[in-house]
């Protein structure tokens, strides 16, 4: 068989078992061997002939097989086509998965450890691979490349993707809606937010307590630079916005003074 003739073959059959021909350079052939026992080096064949399109040696094969490899796949005799096509698989795989999860879960807060089931039952770390992921939107990550199109993809799926902490600052957000509910509550009751630091909440609607004073000496804490706890800038905000001194210092203690030189007051006035 002549040498064109076989290359063609041999690729027109491994793009049948693989829909493209970005073969490895590793790759070899073992459908047929040669008179001393040795496979035909798809890979390191295919990889001389990109050498000779380049200029770098000559080309054993002719114009023909060329323009019929080229129109077997276009891309062919594209610089570094196998690492691209993995990649370009792999980030199919992960935005697939990611449509999935943020259908189940709401957003693209992936813990590092999360694994799920991919479309052949087979586990997939895409906590890992969106932690990789983030590391290069960052630039932390030389070894790895993804392609602007498929990070795009991601930010519409969420457009908080790539945040720093997401999942951490999810966690949060969620703390501070259920929170805002309890202070929500005790203000429509005493009209302010002065809240003691033992004062225990109980949840009007389920009955659930929670230490709402505790919470404020943590607020309080955060605001002055010295707390473990993190709180968000529109948490905050909204607290104010209901009372402008709920962080005041000794707030609790100064109202009651307040209420009781009012009361004594309107006793001094009524007996005017």
């Amino acid at each position: 068989m002549l040498k064109d003739e076989k290359l063609l073959k041999i690729c027109h059959l491994y793009m049948f078992e693989n829909g493209h021909l970005a073969v490895p350079r590793f790759y070899v052939y073992l459908g047929e061997l040669d008179s001393r026992g040795k496979g035909f080096e798809l890979g390191e064949e295919l990889a001389r002939i990109k050498q000779a399109l380049q200029g770098k040696e000559k080309l054993t094969y002719s114009k023909e097989t060329i323009e019929k490899l080229m129109k077997l796949d276009p891309r062919v005799f594209e610089y570094n086509y196998s690492t691209n096509l993995r990649r370009e698989l792999r980030e199919e795989k992960v935005l697939k998965l990611c449509k999935k999860y943020f259908a189940e879960h709401g957003n693209l807060a992936i813990e590092f450890e999360e694994i799920v089931e991919d479309a052949f039952g087979n586990d997939f770390r895409l906590g890992y691979e969106m932690d990789t992921i983030k590391k290069y939107v960052k630039g932390t990550v030389d070894d790895y490349i993804f392609d602007k199109e498929f990070l795009d993809e991601l930010v519409k799926i969420d457009p908080r993707v790539f945040e720093d902490q997401y999942s951490r600052n999810l966690k949060r957000e969620a703390k501070e809606k259920k929170i805002l509910k309890y202070f929500q509550q005790y203000y429509k009751i005493y009209e302010n937010l002065a809240i003691p630091a033992r004062y225990v909440h109980t949840d009007f609607e389920t009955g659930e307590k929670y230490n709402l004073g505790k919470e404020v000496c943590c607020i309080k804490e955060y605001i002055k630079g010295v707390g473990q706890r993190k709180y968000g800038k529109e948490f905050l905000d909204k607290l104010t916005a209901m009372d402008p001194r709920v962080f005041e210092k000794d707030y609790p203690r100064i109202l009651r003074k307040e209420m009781q030189e009012k009361e004594k007051r309107m006793e001094r006035e009524k007996r005017m």
